[in-house]
């Protein structure tokens, strides 16, 4: 599974991927003041919910417009995987892999 994370200014979107498949999503009010443990404890009570195990993502794309949030959500999502999280420029092109 691929965890995908898309954050604006005003949402966070978090979707759950099973090779194309949609198999859930969320959406969380985008806020500064939020900790990077704040965030990964949403995380895990989302997953927990919805009773998928965070073991089973083996990846995380993130999409960020907010700096802090591409500083921190890295940290939160706490994703069992050797999959670095890969830099992107504005352009597209792949900058650095962190």
């Amino acid at each position: 599974m691929l965890l995908a994370i898309d954050v604006g200014n005003t949402n966070i979107v978090l979707g759950v991927f099973d090779a194309t498949t949609l198999v859930r999503s969320w959406r969380l009010q985008t806020l500064r003041e939020r900790t990077s443990d704040e965030l990964g404890l949403l995380v895990d009570g989302l997953f927990a919910y919805n009773r998928i195990e965070r073991t089973q993502v083996r990846g995380v794309v993130l999409g960020s417009v907010v700096r802090f949030c591409t500083r921190i959500l890295p940290k939160s999502a706490r994703i069992e995987s050797s999959t670095r999280l890969p830099r992107m420029s504005r352009s597209g092109a792949t900058a650095r892999a962190r």
